[in-house]
């Protein structure tokens, strides 16, 4: 196994390790390692199939695991999920995933007036494709592309039966104080607002959520950093206090405000409720605060939840608001009650987005954030990534001198270099026949061919007296000389187990090709077959068309579309007794254009061959590397 630039992209929920010196905390495990990802290889999910791949995990301690001989497209368990994508196709054909995919999307309960289940759901764009691409910052390679102006992802939660609070004045005091599990992290809601037909929900989580009496101390560890946090004074009426972290007294925090806690990584603090203990009561005098350390305050506001429309801009994290995303929330306000059906979350690129190999969508938007990759986060990230072992090939049609065109290629049987295209004065002759019933003389390469199986072999002796017995030698380039009986005329010839026939004319000087595909029949083509199972036609296009040329189809074995198998032709021609050969074209259902840059072109099929076009000398030298599995 060759190790290829196979492509993934990878959906990461990552979780970050919390421990608390005074409180009961539970230790959570290390984020997901991107460089453990792999392809599930089987007999229906084939290598060569997975050009582009969205990858979703979750980790708890999950680690996504080989399954060889898996016929199914998941991995591990639910906390890893791979959604295949074709190059220039959708990566995910806006496949909706929920619980079924990823453990982190599992059912839910939200507690309001009634207790509803909540279902969450992630869709990719039906427009993310891979493909192999000169990206604005001069990058070549494979890129996951984002259109402009669509929704890179979409995020929605239902609630089943739809969620009621009572309404008091504006706000939906049944939701408040409720929890809600988006993504793994559970939220409390600290409050429901209405502004005519519009709502906004705010929220808050972290890493920590714990109390703490006034003139107390507690000491916690997030992500290595650790964070002393002390309650100062608590103000007369509940809602401001202040503070001090790590020995750095912060300004007045209030109840359901988010801080940047100083000196720390991107780390925040939320206060969340404030309660004062009057006299005759447990601690009395003593007033205790509920805060969060890696704390969440994330706010979703739709200006009109009846009409069924995104809101610009709609998400803020940490007060911060977050461009170019947007929020739908679908529900009923009415004089006495609040109703939610949906919550939906999209971020839209503002310009095409493409991301290379190795890099991922945090880098390029600030939805790195409650969807992102920070210390603190749910960290949402799609990650472009290339971890996976598969087999390739590389065929060459390459320019031996200024007349001649070599054709280089592996088989089952060995590997092939031969010439396919000469000069002969000032005439193009092609030095590899493949049509039954053309005429061969010494010196020719004929190919023979049956189930796949292939061998090329050139004739280098015809003997044969009036009545047409003697014996024809055969040099097969894969596995060495071969020496046939002719009588009457007729050699059976046999290559790897199949059967072959050739006629003798004219006392030796050449023989008619008879059956080259052992099929019995008199008229008809041979292919080449490669080790993988690519085709290539010498002389014919896709269609069985005489051609200058040679024309190379991918194997559609195990593909979801065989019908849109693709080929690529490459002719070749003469100039003033000089061969070329033209830049190749794609034909049938792969239409893809080729970029030049310096001297070279490149492009890759629909299937992931890449194919390079060196101007060498003036020629032109075509190697595909085709991406096959066994």
């Amino acid at each position: 196994m060759k190790r290829a630039s196979f492509i993934l992209i990878s959906i990461l929920i990552l979780f970050y390790s919390v421990s608390a010196v005074s409180a009961d905390l539970k230790e959570v495990v290390s984020a997901f390692d991107a460089s453990n990802s792999v392809l599930v290889a089987g007999e229906i999910a084939q290598p060569m199939d997975w050009i582009g791949a969205a990858k979703v995990a979750s980790t708890f301690s999950a680690v996504a695991k080989i399954a060889e001989e898996a016929s199914t497209s998941v991995i591990g368990s639910q906390d890893s999920y791979i959604l295949n994508a074709h190059l220039e196709d959708s990566v995910s054909n806006g496949r909706a995933m929920g619980s079924g995919y990823l453990s982190i999307l599992n059912e839910g309960k939200l507690q309001g007036r009634n207790n509803v289940k909540t279902k969450q759901y992630i869709t990719i764009s039906e427009d993310a494709e891979v493909q192999y691409m000169k990206s604005d910052e001069d990058k070549v390679g494979d890129h996951l592309v984002f259109d402009s102006d669509k929704a890179a992802y979409t995020y929605r939660m239902d609630f089943t039966p739809r969620a009621n609070s009572d309404r008091e004045v504006n706000s939906g005091v049944d939701f408040e104080g409720s929890t809600l599990s988006i993504l793994g992290k559970e939220y409390r809601i600290t409050d429901i607002d209405v502004t005519g037909a519009g709502l906004e929900i705010r929220m808050l989580a972290g890493d920590v959520r714990d109390t703490i009496y006034e003139g107390d101390t507690k000491t916690y560890t997030i992500n290595e950093e650790t964070l002393t946090v002390t309650v100062n004074v608590i103000a007369s009426g509940g809602t401001k206090a202040k503070i001090t972290v790590n020995d750095k007294e912060m300004d007045v925090v209030k109840q359901d405000y988010v801080y940047r806690i100083p000196g720390t990584s991107d780390l925040y603090i939320a206060i969340g409720e404030i309660l004062e203990n009057e006299a005759g009561e447990v601690d009395a005098g003593r007033d205790m605060l509920e805060f969060y350390l890696g704390a969440n305050l994330v706010q979703l506001t739709d200006d009109d939840i009846s009409d069924g429309d995104f809101n610009s801009d709609g998400l803020m994290y940490n007060s911060e608001r977050i461009d170019d995303s947007y929020v739908k929330i679908v529900g009923e306000i009415t004089a006495t009650d609040i109703y939610l059906s949906s919550l939906f979350v999209e971020w839209w690129p503002d310009s095409e987005l493409e991301i290379p190999l190795g890099e991922s969508l945090s880098d390029y938007t600030e939805m790195g954030q409650i969807f992102g990759s920070t210390p603190n986060s749910n960290a949402f990230d799609l990650v472009f990534d290339n971890e996976v072992s598969v087999d390739e090939e590389e065929i060459e049609f390459r320019s031996e001198s200024n007349t001649k065109y070599k054709l280089r290629f592996g088989t089952s049987r060995g590997d092939y270099s031969i010439t396919a295209y000469e000069m002969d004065g000032a005439a193009l002759v092609t030095k590899v026949i493949s049509d039954e019933g053309a005429t061969a003389t010494v010196g020719d390469m004929i190919v023979f061919s049956k189930s796949k199986e292939t061998a090329v072999a050139k004739i280098t002796q015809i003997t044969a007296d009036a009545a047409g017995n003697g014996d024809i030698k055969l040099n097969d380039l894969g596995d060495g000389s071969h020496t046939y009986s002719l009588v009457n005329h007729v050699a059976s010839v046999t290559f790897h187990g199949n059967t072959y026939t050739l006629t003798e004319q004219n006392n030796g000087a050449q023989v008619v090709l008879t059956d080259l595909n052992g099929d019995g029949g008199t008229s008809g083509y041979t292919s080449i077959w490669t080790k993988y199972g690519a085709e290539i036609r010498v002389g014919k296009d896709s269609n069985g068309n005489s051609i200058d040329g040679i024309t190379f189809l991918e194997n559609e074995d195990g593909k979801e579309e065989s019908s849109n198998r693709g080929s690529t032709e490459v002719k070749v021609k003469e100039i003033n007794n000089v061969i070329y050969a033209q830049t190749p074209t794609f034909s049938d259902a792969t239409t893809i254009s080729f970029n030049s840059y310096g001297s070279r072109d490149y492009a890759r099929t629909l299937w992931g061959t890449k194919v390079v076009v060196d101007d060498l000398d003036n020629q032109r030298d075509v190697k595909f590397t085709a991406r096959i599995g066994t």
